[in-house]
């Protein structure tokens, strides 16, 4: 019996949980040789959709457990939007080499051989800790491969009087090995100390040894070697480059292993771009962390990216535009080819709300429902390349150019769905073409709207004076307002990131006066 307990893991039950969550996010485990002496193991996409392919996104784990260990929270959120490349660094996990090369600039080269055998030509890189060493180097010799970084937590400025500071003040240890790779309960204890900034909760002596024996015990004396072997922190010279990319750097405020200074001076000497600094009261580093790296890479490096154009072509769609009436061009997305008489589709038009273009409001569900339906996907007029020399301004008007849009492509008979504003032309796309509209689909949209909801909803809810300051933010306080109507719990967002969405998002081809003119066309019409 005392054997059987003794040989029972609670770490390794837990482990194969995690393995399970990269499995259900749709990706496996590989092995891939990179070349004759160094063999990497990853999790990669299972099975890539030529149909719908998504930015690769490489995680690089920080010293201590191997790689799903460590991006367990991300894999899931990423692998929605991402096909994601998560390896293991030489000597962690089942990724080897029979080199006796030890440094990061080995790891990176390394993992930038696997990126190549596995034809990933571009990509995004997030490294944390000692994988924001690796990220750095690949940065720096591929700036043709290596898109945009996410640095954490990582002090690739770090000096060597920085880690004589580090063990003696803090870590009060002699060697780094000791910390980094700890071979009892109590060198464990005081690196979880370090490694969070709340008190650690009380974990048994069993529990901690366990932890040992499962993430700690192998290629102990290699792993001595790969601290040993970087080249950072070598002298008291920092000799970095600036990098090309968009680089955001990440850092808890409270790190006890890279203090807040490292990353301020980062910012100060131009190395990297954006300094994002993480409260961590109330959380781990490496939670609040993976929070605003979540944040950064949903809201920034997919909003710059063409991606989500790429997920309408991928998806059987090509931009068009077409003049409608000698005053009037629509810009849409439609089939790129000549419907199938074999496979006929029925006509499915999506209609956006008032913001930014068609691509941005319906990229989720494009993919979906270009399956199953011949999808027809307008930017109404003075949004995206739609526009108009026609003095009319109503939501009557936009749903008369949509109209004649599907006239002049031959579409006789269709589904419509509107959002928000565009319910509104929805409604009376379906009020005036009763032979043409054969069902609605109304989201959000109060098509029974009086002049009180309106007066109401911007003295008691918006608390601005026009509708126009909530609907057409110029900066970044105004969408910060618009954000917090439209969505519940929608997180911190910086002024930068917040810039950014206004400068991308809402570049209107109109004249802003003349979607100004649309939004007091409805209150009066309505």
């Amino acid at each position: 019996m005392a054997c059987s307990f003794s040989c029972f893991s609670l770490v390794s039950l837990w482990g194969n949980h995690l393995r399970r969550t990269f499995s259900a996010a749709g990706l496996s485990a590989q092995t891939v040789d990179v070349d004759n002496e160094t063999t990497v193991h990853f999790w990669g996409p299972k099975s890539p959709d030529p149909t719908n392919p998504k930015p690769p996104l490489v995680l690089l784990h920080g010293f201590g457990p191997d790689a799903h260990w460590q991006w367990h929270p991300q894999a899931t959120f990423f692998a929605r939007e991402f096909a994601l490349y998560v390896p293991n660094l030489v000597f962690f996990g089942n990724s080897t080499t029979k080199s006796s090369e030890r440094s990061e600039i080995f790891q990176a080269v390394s993992v930038g051989k696997l990126l190549e055998k596995l034809g990933v030509k571009r990509y995004y890189v997030v490294g944390t800790s000692y994988g924001g060493f690796v990220a750095y180097r690949m940065a720096a010799m591929w700036p043709e491969r290596v898109a945009k970084v996410v640095v954490a937590s990582s002090a690739v400025n770090m000096r060597q009087k920085d880690n004589v500071e580090f063990l003696e003040k803090r870590a009060k240890k002699e060697k780094l090995e000791e910390l980094m790779l700890p071979a009892t309960a109590a060198q464990l204890k005081v690196l979880l100390g370090l490694y969070t900034n709340r008190r650690p909760s009380c974990m048994p002596d069993f529990l901690l040894n366990d932890v040992i024996r499962t993430l700690y015990s192998k290629n102990r004396k290699e792993k001595m070697e790969l601290l040993g072997g970087l080249t950072i922190g070598k002298d008291n010279t920092v000799n970095l480059s600036p990098l090309h990319q968009e680089v955001l750097i990440v850092w808890g405020d409270h790190d006890q292993i890279f203090l807040l200074d490292k990353a301020t001076e980062l910012k100060d000497k131009s190395l990297l771009l954006i300094l994002l600094k993480v409260k961590t009261k109330t959380k781990t580093k490496s939670n609040r962390t993976n929070d605003v790296c979540l944040f950064m890479f949903q809201y920034h490096l997919l909003m710059r990216h063409p991606y989500i154009r790429h997920t309408f072509s991928a998806a059987g769609l090509s931009a068009k535009t077409i003049d409608i009436d000698g005053e009037t061009a629509i810009h849409f997305w439609g089939p790129k080819s000549s419907p199938d008489p074999a496979n006929p589709k029925p006509p499915l038009v999506f209609l956006h709300g008032f913001g930014p273009d068609a691509h941005w409001h319906w990229y989720p569900q494009v993919p979906f429902f270009a399956r199953e339906f011949a999808l027809y996907v307008p930017n109404l007029v003075f949004f995206g390349d739609s526009t108009t020399t026609s003095a009319e301004r109503s939501e009557v008007f936009q749903a008369v150019s949509v109209g004649r849009l599907t006239q002049k492509l031959g579409v006789e008979r269709y589904y419509v769905v509107g959002t928000s504003y565009r319910g509104f032309v929805a409604y009376h796309m379906a009020a005036m073409w009763p032979e043409r509209v054969e069902k609605v689909v109304i989201a959000s949209s109060a098509v029974n709207m009086r002049h009180r909801d309106n007066v109401e909803f911007l003295e008691e809810r918006a608390k601005v004076m026009s509708r126009e300051e909530l609907m057409l933010p110029e900066k970044a306080a105004q969408l910060r307002g618009s954000l917090a109507i439209k969505i519940r719990g929608h997180g911190y967002m910086p002024d930068f990131l917040l810039n950014d969405i206004v400068r991308v998002s809402f570049p209107f081809a109109g004249d802003p006066k003349a979607l100004i003119s649309c939004i007091q066309s409805v209150k009066k019409s309505i």
